[in-house]
């Protein structure tokens, strides 16, 4: 079994090789629970990596609000400025990718086991 993720291949089933579909489906399930898991620690990686990024800007901020353009220090503010960052905004794009391919893979697991259903019937 090839270990390439190949979402819409895997999902069809061959009406004429219902015999292979059914010894590929346990497999099939193997491969895509193990890439959601890859997605999901991804996923949370990048997250997690988010959180550095926002608590080092508030911080370099809070130390020195005048570098950052802020007159008046709010929490507002702090906030504000701490999204509007390059650092931030690219950690941001990083995490929001890696859960949309977390949802994606999420989604392809859904629909190995409806195939499995598709199979029974």
């Amino acid at each position: 079994m090839s270990s390439t993720i190949d979402y819409e291949k895997d999902c069809r089933i061959d009406s004429r090789a219902l015999d292979v579909e059914w010894l590929r489906q346990p497999e099939l399930m193997r491969k895509y629970a193990r890439h959601a898991a890859k997605m999901k620690a991804a996923m949370d990686e990048a997250k997690e990596r988010l959180d550095v990024v926002k608590a080092q800007l508030d911080t370099a901020i809070r130390n020195d609000p005048d570098k950052y353009g802020l007159g008046r220090v709010t929490e507002s503010a702090i906030q504000n400025s701490v999204i509007l960052q390059r650092e931030y905004t690219e950690a941001y794009h990083e995490f929001t990718e890696a859960r949309y391919e977390n949802e994606i893979a999420q989604g392809v697991v859904r629909a190995i086991d409806q195939r499995k259903t598709a199979l029974e019937n």
